[in-house]
């Protein structure tokens, strides 16, 4: 008896699967492997849009679009790495990384040591490189007698 009846409902579930989605969004998300492969073969979404809207007239290119949008962003959010994370936790380091000293500015400091040309760092005072006076900055040099 059970049997039977997940063979009826496997079968009147294949049977909806075949049938015209109720929504307009539904027509959008069942035609979505058609789509992408129209827009890699280089069609725009215009053009796809007025094929489909031969044959389904309610579609507007409106509703159409904005379905298109929402499947992409749900699609792209469900890619989004699980729970939140936004990527390794300090837990999931390599054991010789975490042990050693972590240094965020080492990639600065590299390219900083390999930079070819000119670098002015701005550590020279300005008055001694242009006009060759050093700057005391206030500070008067001290008598002695």
């Amino acid at each position: 008896m059970i049997a039977m009846t997940r063979r009826t409902t496997r079968h009147i579930i294949h049977a909806l699967s075949c049938e015209k989605p109720i929504t307009r969004s539904g027509l959008v998300r069942s035609l979505l492997p058609e789509i992408d492969a129209a827009l890699q073969a280089g069609h725009t979404i215009k053009t796809i849009w007025e094929r489909i809207h031969q044959q389904e007239t309610t579609l507007s290119y409106r509703v159409f679009w904005l379905a298109l949008k929402r499947l992409r962003a749900k699609e792209s959010k469900s890619t989004a790495p699980a729970n939140g994370e936004k990527g390794p936790t300090h837990g999931a380091l390599p054991q010789d990384i975490r042990t050693s000293e972590f240094d965020p500015l080492a990639n600065v400091k590299e390219a900083e040591a390999t930079r070819s040309g000119f670098h002015y760092r701005g550590t020279e005072d300005l008055e001694e490189l242009v006009h060759g006076r050093k700057n005391n900055h206030g500070k008067q040099k001290r008598r002695t007698n």
